[in-house]
């Protein structure tokens, strides 16, 4: 639960600060953030939003790799029947 609310809070945080349009140096030191936790949770926010369009978009990605394999699947299978029924003839 409370990392929960860390979670929520360091999203209205970095909210604000885009909002703002401050640098991060500046907006940190008017709010008493330490630069570096900033920039931790910004980093760990970047992380999970690219994260979640890749995860949203995962298929779209796979789809051509996985369909293309199984076309020379597919390909390499009748390939092997038609050697297999030459063979036997």
């Amino acid at each position: 639960m409370a990392k929960r609310r860390i979670a929520n809070k360091w999203k209205e945080i970095l909210k604000s600060w885009e909002e703002s349009g401050e640098s991060q140096a500046s907006f940190c030191r008017r709010n008493n953030i330490p630069l570096s936790t900033f920039g931790y949770h910004l980093k760990k926010k970047f992380a999970d939003d690219v994260g979640g369009q890749i995860a949203e978009n995962i298929g779209d990605y796979l789809s051509p790799i996985i369909n293309g394999g199984m076309e020379l699947i597919k390909t390499k299978i009748s390939t092997l029947t038609e050697d297999d029924n030459n063979a036997s003839n």
